[in-house]
């Protein structure tokens, strides 16, 4: 059964590494909802890797705290994946800070993004 984060351990997340900082919550229920999302019985993001990149992609997008988004929106796709069994390897904090810079500035795909992911499991 997959382990899904809430709004309220997202901003748990958050406000472990920056200055509690909510300015939209409505914007965060909707990226963290988004991961949840059914049609028909089955989840539209069908695998994990794809559920994380979703999550990743929906907070960066929401802009919900005043700063620490991209921080935030992968500490919540690591600790998805890491409630649900996958790991990462080790990655240097450079290569994490320009992967979802681009997630950001080049509005990346999720299939982009599981690939990215899928490299580093």
């Amino acid at each position: 059964m997959t382990r899904f984060l809430d709004v309220v351990h997202v901003i748990a997340l958050h406000d472990q590494e920056a200055p509690p900082s909510l300015i939209d919550r409505g914007k965060l229920e909707s990226a963290v909802g988004q991961v949840r999302q059914t049609w028909r019985g089955a989840y539209l993001h069908g695998t994990l890797v794809e559920q994380a990149a979703v999550l990743l992609l929906g907070i960066c997008a929401a802009h919900a705290f005043a700063d620490g988004n991209k921080r935030t929106a992968w500490l919540a796709c690591t600790t998805f994946l890491e409630l649900n069994g996958i790991e990462l390897v080790e990655i240097e904090q450079s290569e994490v800070e320009d992967f979802v810079g681009s997630v950001v500035e080049e509005h990346l795909a999720i299939a982009d993004i599981v690939d990215w992911l899928l490299a580093r499991i």
